[in-house]
């Protein structure tokens, strides 16, 4: 019970620093934009306790929301991408709203564009974390005939 505990101070520190610390890096995301968190240390601790699983992971259900006991949920780390989870919530990848065009490798002509990365991963049977790392590093790795870049590039 000290080892989850421990963790969940440790989860409950993280979220303040994001939300109060001008010095974390993750500040800008979050207390920058007005997130807090909205409970004391010992109604995390309950809630925790009551909802803790081994490899769950606390996040919040509205991402435009602070941190509070009502929008706090426990989900499977093993399970839940971030990219899935925050499109579930509301707080979609930039990512994914972008256009992106495929390009044939051999004779770099492009081949189709889509209106986000969803639609392509699906379309062009790849995943959407390989397209989206394609287009953000612009690498002229391929994937099989194809290469994939931002419309804006």
């Amino acid at each position: 019970m000290d080892k989850i505990r421990q963790k969940a101070r440790w989860v409950y520190e993280a979220q303040k620093a994001r939300c109060y610390n001008r010095n974390c890096p993750a500040y800008k995301n979050y207390g920058a934009k007005g997130i807090g968190v909205r409970y004391t240390l010992k109604e995390f601790y309950k809630w925790y306790l009551e909802n803790y699983k081994p490899g769950f992971i606390c996040g919040r259900i509205d991402h435009s929301k602070s941190y509070s006991l009502d929008n706090l949920i426990a989900e499977d780390n093993i399970r839940v991408s971030t990219i899935e989870r925050n499109e579930r919530f509301g707080n979609p990848s930039k990512h994914k709203m972008k256009k992106v065009l495929v390009i044939h490798q051999k004779t770099n002509t492009l081949v189709a564009i889509f209106s986000n990365i969803k639609d392509t991963a699906e379309t062009m049977g790849s995943s959407v974390p390989t397209i989206i790392r394609s287009c953000r590093k612009h690498t002229e790795k391929t994937f099989g005939k194809w290469k994939y870049q931002y419309a804006d590039c």
